[in-house]
């Protein structure tokens, strides 16, 4: 997994006023949990989303970079936005320790063409768009790729048939549907095409 770090500066503002005011000099308030200790940090909102570009759509380690303490490895815990304007309103970061394995989720990238979609008219389903995966922090994918170049109709791909990358392996049940590809629900639209038509006859 790649680092990528952020300045962060010491907060005390807990209250709401304090907030609204921190966040309109445009800052982010946040906090990282861990073992060095829970710390409410502020984050420059234009630092952050440039940050949040890098990573978009994968798993990045977050160093933590605080003036006065030594860096901290993280990961985004939790990304708080406003339902309205969209920006960011609050973020959590968990603190990780290169040495010790952790368990997170990390997001399913689909490559390829299914056959079956491209020959059979068939239709990809994607069950699982995050896989949890436990392993040292350094040792974690950015995001995990699911081939389905071969995949059939009627054929699935379970999380037992995915290769584990860098020493990390899987959590959960080894025969969970990641993708699959099944027929068209044609006879379906079909039945409820007629079935309109006879109530327009009524």
């Amino acid at each position: 997994m790649k680092r990528i770090s952020i300045e962060v500066v010491s907060r005390k503002q807990i209250g709401k006023n304090s907030l609204k005011q921190l966040r309109r000099a445009g800052n982010i308030p946040a906090v990282i949990y861990g073992e060095s200790g829970n710390r409410n940090l502020q984050i420059n909102r234009a630092d952050f989303y440039k940050l949040w570009k890098q990573i978009a759509g994968a798993a990045f380690l977050i160093e933590i970079n605080e003036k006065g303490k030594y860096p901290v490895l993280s990961l985004i815990q939790e990304v708080q936005r406003e339902p309205c304007t969209d920006q960011f309103n609050h973020i959590d970061f968990r603190e990780v320790n290169r040495n010790k394995p952790i368990t997170t989720n990390i997001t399913v990238h689909i490559v390829g063409e299914s056959t079956g979609v491209k020959n059979e008219g068939g239709i990809l389903e994607v069950h699982a768009h995050e896989l949890e995966v436990k392993g040292l922090p350094q040792n974690l994918p950015e995001y995990i790729e699911v081939d389905v170049t071969d995949l059939k109709v009627g054929e699935s791909i379970h999380l037992n048939e995915i290769k584990p990358i860098n020493e990390t392996s899987f959590i959960g049940d080894t025969n969970r549907v990641v993708a699959s590809c099944v027929a068209p629900r044609i006879v379906e639209e079909e039945q409820s095409d007629v079935e309109k038509d006879e109530e327009g006859i009524g």
